[in-house]
């Protein structure tokens, strides 16, 4: 196959082959029979199941005069019914003619109970950038209307569907992630009609194209480029997605794709040598009990991801199933941690655990190598104590090490950050054997983490960071709420973290004694609440609770407010870059409310008169600035007070800071 055809052009992956003329039968040595369906000199791919025939694409309707595509100088793909009734062929049509397409329809699937269908086709004009891209449909058959899907895009290809309608999820490879070729995706169809955010299969996706997603009993079949370049097909069970298995039964040298699985061992998929313009549909099956004077042999192994370490595949195995290996084995193109070995004439052992077991069938027996686990000891020192932690992430700064935090903490809430050689750690919390900590690596990885390795404890590690255990309630119910925060480094203005607490939600907020934070919350209808984060809520190692209580929003009543975090230098009624980042932060709320009066406080260091037109120039200052994003001039206006409503001691710098503040009265 072209590579720069299917990649780059990539359209319907227009899989070029040299083809057959008429529909043929070939029985291969492993037991699997292959018959070509509805065979044309043209392309024939991605046939699902459309009641008891199958539902597929072809360009099968060239003729001397068609309107053709000039890749392949062959009509437009369309779609096309074979029944295996009659071996018969027959046009597809959706409802009205101005529902079918003059270009290219690709592969389609029904939903279960027949009330539609899911049709991908191409865009009839292109984006600015000249490309002509596919996007989803769904046609129903009830009211004869048909709708595009509402994540798709001129910008990007969205093709190759199948839908779960157990799960109501449909699953499809799309270019939209727009640097690593095709990806798999899934978004949920809601009952409301309503659809989610395309969710990236990143535990599948790898810098290959992954295309044709197929449902099967175990999971997921998809294809994607081997290491000689052309498509090949693999499975994934949704019990562990990350277990992805070639179809070794069925893949060649030569492309396979768009496998879809019929009744007992019978399965579809199509099928195209690396030339030409020509792809069939191929059915396989299995004829095992007509050849039973023949030996076959049997073996089955948890394979082996040789891009990662095989001891820590190893202990993950034992930590997680309770089983234990000190050997692995190796044969032919095969890796993997042995179940069976050469059994010939019988079944596999039953599989009992929620791992997929790569299953091999050969004529003659396998050569297994048996091949020790070589594993790294880690050497204790003299400051050793005995403790070891999962890293998970290293930097010289600290907020970046801050933020990976952060995400650690949601999913170990003992997560800690270490400072070491001036360089600082985000690790798992400690454990006593290295098993543990390996087991803390691997939870960390299955939650979307980088692994860095094991370290051991030494004296000059200690978890540095405090931490904070937040809640948010309603100011008078004291009912728990549902709320947004937001935090970032005062000095420098960078976001550490932002996320959308439940109510039903502990929120941690980890930070340095050297570092002071400003957060900002909000939730849906109640005023904004801001606060500092620094040194006087707890000490290192340990978490202290904060209870935040909102003011709900009453309409046409007046509330006031003050937002912490909007201070002025002394002298000054310029915005601090603290200032405007919190503003910001607010700016949805305040744009709901007719009337605003902004009131400016100082300290009270210069004279009275001085103090009182400095407040007016703030409050005037924090005016100008929130006219300039968005909100009317008219509904706002300017106080001063000067140094007369202090909220801290004038005593301290801290305190005379604190009464450097902007209140908000809205209505």
């Amino acid at each position: 196959m072209k590579r720069s055809i299917i990649f780059s052009l990539i359209y319907l992956l227009p899989f070029i082959t040299w083809g057959q003329n008429a529909d043929s039968t070939d029985q291969t040595d492993s037991g699997i029979t292959y018959e070509v369906l509805a065979s044309s000199q043209y392309e024939d791919f991605g046939a699902n199941l459309y009641g008891d025939k199958l539902i597929y694409v072809s360009s099968r309707g060239t003729k001397l005069f068609s309107d053709k595509y000039d890749l392949n100088n062959q009509k437009y793909f369309d779609l096309y019914l074979y029944d295996f009734a009659d071996n018969s062929v027959s046009d597809y049509f959706l409802g009205e003619p101005e529902f079918n397409n003059k270009y290219h329809f690709g592969p389609s699937v029904l939903l279960e109970d027949s009330t539609g269908i899911f049709i991908s086709r191409n865009y009839e004009t292109p984006n600015k950038r000249g490309d002509v891209n596919f996007y989803l449909a769904y046609f129903s058959f009830a009211d004869q209307t048909e709708y595009k899907l509402p994540f798709c895009s001129t910008e990007y290809s969205v093709q190759h569907p199948c839908y779960d309608s157990a799960k109501r999820r449909l699953y499809f490879s799309s270019n939209m992630a727009g640097k690593d070729g095709y990806d798999l995706f899934f978004v949920d169809w809601s009952q409301d009609g309503s659809w989610s955010e395309p969710v990236n299969m990143s535990n599948l996706n790898t810098s290959a194209n992954e295309v044709f997603p197929t449902l099967s009993k175990k999971g997921l079949n998809f294809s994607k480029n081997s290491d000689h370049g052309d498509l090949d097909m693999f499975q994934a069970t949704f019990a562990s997605d990350t277990t992805i298995l070639p179809l070794t039964l069925y893949n060649t040298k030569e492309d396979e794709f768009h496998l879809i699985e019929l009744s007992g061992d019978s399965v579809v998929f199509s099928k195209a040598p690396t030339r030409g313009y020509n792809s069939d549909l191929i059915l396989a099956y299995s004829v095992k009990e007509n050849r039973a004077e023949e030996d076959f042999y049997y073996a089955g192994i948890i394979p082996i991801d040789t891009t990662r370490d095989i001891a820590q595949q190893a202990d993950s195995l034992f930590l997680i199933y309770g089983i234990e290996f000190d050997s692995f084995v190796r044969g032919n193109d095969y890796i993997g941690f042995p179940i069976d070995l050469n059994i010939k004439n019988d079944s596999l052992s039953s599989n009992t655990l929620p791992i997929t077991i790569s299953s091999i069938v050969t004529p003659d027996s396998i050569n297994w190598e048996h091949l020790p686990i070589e594993r790294t000891p880690i050497e204790m020192t003299a400051n050793s104590n005995g403790s070891f932690f999962a890293v998970v992430y290293e930097d010289n700064d600290a907020i970046p090490a801050l933020k990976v935090l952060h995400e650690a903490l949601k999913v170990e809430p003992n997560s800690m950050l270490f400072m070491d050689d001036e360089k600082y750690y985000v690790s798992g919390p400690k454990r006593k054997t290295q098993l543990q900590a390996r087991l803390d690596s691997l939870y960390y990885s299955r939650n979307g983490m980088a692994q860095i390795g094991i370290t051991e404890s030494i004296e000059t590690l200690y978890p540095m960071n405090k931490q904070l255990e937040l809640v948010c309630i309603d100011k008078e119910t004291k009912e728990p709420l549902d709320f947004k925060i937001d935090y970032y480094d005062y000095e420098s203005q960078e976001m550490v973290y932002t996320a959308n607490i439940a109510k039903s939600e502990t929120l941690l907020i980890s930070y340095l004694g050297e570092l002071i934070l400003g957060a900002t919350i909000t939730a849906d209808e109640y005023l904004p609440y801001s606060m500092k984060i620094e040194n006087q809520f707890s000490s290192e190692g340990t978490t202290s609770k904060i209870v935040v209580e909102l003011t709900r929003i009453i309409e046409g009543v007046e509330q006031s407010f003050t937002l912490k975090n909007i201070h002025f230098d002394f002298d000054d009624y310029s915005l601090t870059p603290t200032a405007i980042r919190e503003l910001e932060m607010v700016l949805p709320v305040l744009k709901r409310f007719e009337s605003i009066k902004i009131i400016g406080h100082t300290d009270s260091k210069g004279s009275r008169s001085y103090n009182q037109r400095l407040s007016e120039n703030r409050s005037i200052s924090t005016m100008n600035y929130l006219s300039n994003r968005g909100i009317s001039m008219e509904s706002m206006t300017p106080i001063g007070k000067g140094e007369d409503q202090p909220v801290d001691t004038n005593e301290t710098d801290e305190g005379r800071a604190n009464n450097r503040r902007a209140e908000f009265i809205v209505k």
